[in-house]
């Protein structure tokens, strides 16, 4: 279910060559929805784009623009503040999964990775946009430092992680040797 458009851009800008299947509910009149469901397939146009930085991205379109009063603040309880931010976890890891992949088969360039100077140009802009802005991406940076370090990658967490795996499954450690040519 899209809540905001936020939602709608996020689907769209990482399905960059899939067919994605859209049902929406067409007004009936003002404030009145109709109980038929209107039902197509849509495939986003991939564009590729350059910020002002000069980093090159792809993204999804569909040819639709939010509305002028599409994004808003919404005030949550400590319980569903708790759920929303599992919710956007999952969907940020999900989503970083996703481009990662989409970067090994080759759908989508590698030119979107960046380091230390792109994250400062980033934090820049979205500190521009104010406190809430620099917030949000300081959480999608924590998101994905959390989700790459967990990867099965030798000199990461995940990779010693995969080690203890392979040492409790073989009941001792994996040999030096092993281990150097793992790192």
């Amino acid at each position: 279910a899209i809540e905001k458009f936020q939602d709608m851009v996020e689907i769209t800008s990482i399905n960059l060559d899939q067919e994605i299947s859209i049902k929406i509910l067409r007004s009936a009149g003002k404030n009145k929805w109709g109980q038929k469901p209107l039902s197509f397939k849509v495939k986003p146009k991939v564009i590729e784009e350059t910020d002002r930085f000069g980093f090159k991205h792809q993204r999804g379109r569909i040819g639709i623009t939010a509305p002028k009063d599409a994004f808003e603040l919404k005030k949550h309880t400590i319980s569903s503040a708790f759920g929303a931010a599992v919710s956007e976890t999952w969907d940020i890891s999900a989503n970083t999964l996703k481009a990662l992949g989409q970067m090994i088969m080759g759908t989508r360039s590698t030119d979107e990775l960046g380091g230390i100077l792109r994250i400062g140009a980033y934090a820049g802009e979205y500190a521009k946009n104010g406190l809430v802005s620099l917030i949000k991406f300081a959480a999608l940076l924590s998101v994905n430092l959390g989700l790459i370090s967990l990867l099965p990658v030798p000199m990461l967490d995940g990779g010693h992680l995969a080690f203890y795996a392979m040492e409790t499954v073989k009941g001792k450690p994996l040999s030096e040797r092993v281990q150097e040519y793992a790192l």
